[in-house]
């Protein structure tokens, strides 16, 4: 059965402090296998051949709509688990953003309660995912 250790995360955010933050606390929570990317363009090349379980997006990303990304990756890979980062809080984004396929959102600024709460939700779904991804096909 995969672990909290097979699960793979990428980091889609263009500011490395950021990235950094979330890197340290994805650690502590026995998350090691992580990809990161400052713009929507590396992030494709890297997830195009990558397996990836778990996405962080943040909306302000210079090169690009974040919900068009959020498409992309969910046909690659539709198992994907994607959380929206973002300080924009208007209404109209945050329903854009609950209606739409992605898996949550994240509010910045934020603290290492909600990143961790945000993934333990998230757990079961990812574990599951890459237990169903790792088995053998039936014919």
């Amino acid at each position: 059965m995969g672990t909290i250790k097979d699960i793979t995360v990428m980091l889609i955010v263009e500011n490395e402090s950021t990235r950094a933050y979330l890197r340290m606390l994805l650690r502590t929570l026995e998350l090691n296998n992580i990809l990161e990317a400052g713009t929507g363009e590396r992030a494709l090349k890297a997830i195009s051949s990558t397996s990836v379980d778990l996405v962080f997006l943040d909306t302000n990303l210079p090169d690009g709509n974040c919900f068009e990304l959020v498409d992309t990756i969910k046909t690659k890979s539709s198992h994907c688990e994607i959380l929206i980062i973002s300080s924009d809080v208007t209404q109209e984004h945050v329903q854009q953003i609950i209606s739409g396929p992605a898996n949550g959102l994240i509010l910045k600024p934020f603290t290492a309660s909600v990143i961790k709460k945000k993934i333990v939700r998230l757990l079961p779904s990812l574990l599951s995912a890459k237990l169903t991804h790792s088995m053998p096909q039936m014919v």
